[in-house]
């Protein structure tokens, strides 16, 4: 193996390593100090801490008379092949909209400013996603919100986050 092909093997398996450390309380917050490219997943689907909350991400339309649409989800959930077991494309948008939801209500937390979250990256994918879908013809601004649910009955949610209105 060549000089270059190890130095492969010696980052992934570090990363391998530094991923599993990750996921356990002890070493969680040490690593990541040292995490700045967020490179590290953390996944909670199991206890002690899983996910809890399901996030949604909703839009709605200023229109040209003044008056606001109602809100509306941005996506649906689509109905789940076999195939999607082995093939499954759709699934990575939608975690770059989780992951960027998360990134918001995160950088919101721990900043002041809210001129510091509109001008994240997490905001301005969530944004660019947003201003995509249709819109009507007398509409002149979008605005999105990040809400969270919990359960099926008695489902109870959360407005996480509610962007400015942006013109078209």
């Amino acid at each position: 193996m060549s000089i270059i092909g190890l130095i492969a093997v010696a980052l992934v398996s570090t990363w391998l390593l530094a991923t599993i450390a990750y996921q356990g309380g002890a070493l969680r917050e040490s690593l990541g100090r040292f995490d700045r490219l967020k490179l590290l997943p953390s996944w909670c689907f199991f206890a002690p801490s899983p996910a809890r909350r399901d996030s949604h991400i909703v839009i709605r339309d200023l229109l040209l008379d003044g008056t606001v649409s109602g809100w509306r989800p941005v996506s649906s959930i689509e109905t789940r092949t076999f195939q999607h077991v082995i093939w499954h494309p759709a699934k990575r948008p939608r975690k770059i909209l989780r992951d960027a939801a998360k990134a918001i209500k995160l950088t919101r937390r721990r900043s002041i400013s809210t001129g510091v979250v509109q001008c994240s990256l997490p905001y301005l994918i969530i944004l660019h996603h947003c201003i995509q879908h249709c819109r009507a013809k007398n509409a002149v601004a979008r605005q999105f919100a990040i809400v969270e649910t919990s359960g099926r009955e008695g489902r109870r949610i959360w407005i996480t986050f509610i962007s400015e209105f942006h013109l078209f």
